[in-house]
């Protein structure tokens, strides 16, 4: 009996062609997997054109979309998922999913840094990988970044570089595991759980911003959050999580308000917990209500909390700190 891999095309650059103007989404998941599926024996696809727009244009709307479609998916048979997406978004998105979909499958997110059109484009090769790790049932469920014959967990992947083949890394903690002549090969165990989050959304999503802290930066915006409808706030700190003192009033009042979490600026490393100790420093700010990144990205500390509000906005602090015990 064939095994079914449900393919769900979201667009992005793996499904771009050549416009009048430049690259533009084009290809159905039909278009895509169609060599793969005079490669692949025994293997049936299930084609699911959900979505065909550039990443910079999803929404938590669409990502929620997209879960319930995986859990329809699992329903009707499938024994694996591979979502297909542009780059710019892949590390919100597959970490989304991973705190949202109820879904025993593998689920592989992938994409391509090169356009359908271009002669040397990676998205057939990103592809056929995702689709062999969705078969490969030692990976056990939970969700994964395939690309450049690399396997990421999608709580750590981050693209860092905007054209590079060798984009998506996962700082401090490496790959899950690679493709090696044509074989999967493992080199580290499977994760924990995170468990899910079950948001409540009524009209709209709850409001999150991104700050990043500068040298000789005001206070302006950072006073102003709660008056400007933001329901909570990503701090990309200095180095090892630390704002100039004199932000440090502004954020105590701030983390009164909402839950104001502490990420660094930098592509790589944990911010420190205990190890400075003036004002501004990461002991200060948490002493004062703040909640540590850990090693989370800027980004994907925005997913985690933005998800906590939505369901209960008086337990989110409670519930983003449960998360982030097991990252």
């Amino acid at each position: 009996m064939d095994r079914k891999i449900a393919i769900i095309g979201m667009g992005g650059t793996i499904a771009m062609v050549q416009g009048p103007n430049g690259l533009v989404p084009d290809k159905s998941v039909e278009d895509l997997i169609f060599s793969q599926a005079q490669e692949l024996a025994n293997v049936a696809f299930d084609n699911i054109d959900l979505l065909s727009i550039p990443s910079a244009n999803i929404t938590f709307d669409h990502i929620q979309l997209l879960a319930r479609t995986i859990e329809s998916a699992e329903r009707n048979g499938s024994q694996g998922i591979v979502v297909i997406q542009g780059t710019d978004t892949i590390e919100e998105t597959a970490f989304a999913l991973e705190l949202l979909v109820n879904c025993s499958l593998p689920i592989i997110v992938t994409g391509a840094m090169r356009a359908a059109t271009h002669p040397s484009t990676d998205g057939p090769a990103n592809l056929r990988a995702a689709i062999g790790v969705a078969l490969n049932g030692a990976w056990g469920a939970g969700v994964l970044v395939v690309i450049n014959e690399e396997i990421h967990a999608a709580r750590y992947v981050r693209k860092l570089h905007t054209l590079s083949l060798n984009a998506f890394q996962s700082p401090d903690f490496g790959a899950l595991g690679r493709l090696h002549e044509g074989r999967l090969r493992k080199t580290v165990t499977n994760l924990p759980a995170l468990g899910l989050l079950d948001p409540q959304i009524g009209k709209s999503w709850p409001k999150v911003a991104i700050c990043k802290i500068t040298m000789d930066q005001d206070s302006l915006v950072l006073g102003r959050l709660k008056d400007l409808g933001f329901d909570g706030c990503i701090l990309e700190a200095m180095g090892a999580g630390h704002i100039p003192a004199s932000l440090v009033s502004t954020i105590e009042q701030a983390a009164k308000d909402m839950p104001i979490v502490l990420c660094s600026r930098t592509a790589t490393g944990a911010i420190c917990e205990d190890t400075y100790g003036y004002p501004g420093s990461e002991t200060d700010l948490l002493r004062r209500g703040v909640l540590s990144g850990g090693a989370l990205s800027s980004l994907k500390a925005r997913v985690l909390l933005t998800l906590c509000i939505a369901e209960n906005a008086s337990t989110a602090a409670e519930r983003y700190q449960h998360f982030m015990a097991k990252i």
